[in-house]
């Protein structure tokens, strides 16, 4: 339903591409927070939620890759390396490649200490690079997005954190 919403929103812009590439991104920072949160507070009876918010935050963020790659980049990964820079593209590909492996691993049972500590890398370096993308280098409402993805995941950590209430 986001991802719908999201490409209503964007026939109402003057440019509509460039209107389902932003949009794909705000529905999947929308996404990563309760993923991120899920994931941070780490409950049993929690992970089908996560699971869900992990895998369609993965396909909002193959829906804006399509739309950037496919309309806004010409098809050219040249033209991409030229606008975002060696090291962002890279990071960007590795990604995309590593979460979309995760979900996999999600879906399909995959278990141990390998995959935990590969998830942990993954979520870690997602969430560093949706802070620099959304909240350092953007501005207007993915920045916004961004900052109540840092703040959630900090409360949530913070509660996380917490020793128990002593039982009265």
């Amino acid at each position: 339903l986001l991802i719908a919403a999201a490409n209503v929103y964007a026939e109402t812009t003057n440019f509509l591409d460039f209107g389902r590439t932003v949009a794909a991104v705000w529905v999947m920072i929308v996404l990563l927070v309760p993923a991120f949160c899920l994931y941070v507070w780490h409950r049993g009876a929690a992970a089908p939620l996560w699971r869900l918010c992990w895998t369609f935050a993965l396909l909002a963020y193959w829906i804006h890759l399509a739309f950037a790659f496919g309309t806004l980049h010409g098809s050219s990964l040249a033209g991409i390396i030229a606008k975002q820079g060696a090291l962002a593209a890279g990071y960007n590909f590795a990604v995309t490649v590593w979460w979309s492996l995760d979900v996999v691993f999600v879906w399909f049972g995959a278990r141990g200490a390998v995959v935990r500590w590969q998830r942990f890398a993954l979520t870690a370096a997602l969430f560093i690079g949706v802070i620099v993308a959304a909240v350092v280098l953007k501005d207007g409402l993915v920045r916004w997005l961004g900052a109540v993805l840092v703040a959630s995941v900090a409360v949530t950590a913070s509660a996380r954190l917490m020793p128990p209430a002593a039982a009265a």
